[in-house]
């Protein structure tokens, strides 16, 4: 089984573009400057929660996924 994430449909992934997901489910999410640090996969990986997180929230079926560490507790 191969694990598949979910990633942004256009454009590249960073810090900017990751602050805004963030925001769709977090209250106060991480610096940018502190997200900037992240590898690659890092941002994907976060990414990929904040995604889950708000389909979730909007009541779609999917898969969640744990809260990253990146991002803390609340």
């Amino acid at each position: 089984m191969r694990i598949e994430f979910l990633s942004p449909n256009a454009g590249t992934l960073d810090a900017e573009l990751l602050d805004s997901a963030l925001g769709l489910v977090m209250e106060r999410p991480p610096s940018i400057d502190s997200m900037k640090q992240w590898s690659t996969f890092e941002m994907l990986l976060v990414y990929d929660w904040a995604m889950r997180e708000h389909l979730a929230a909007a009541g779609n079926i999917i898969v969640r996924r744990p809260r990253p560490f990146l991002v803390g507790n609340g």
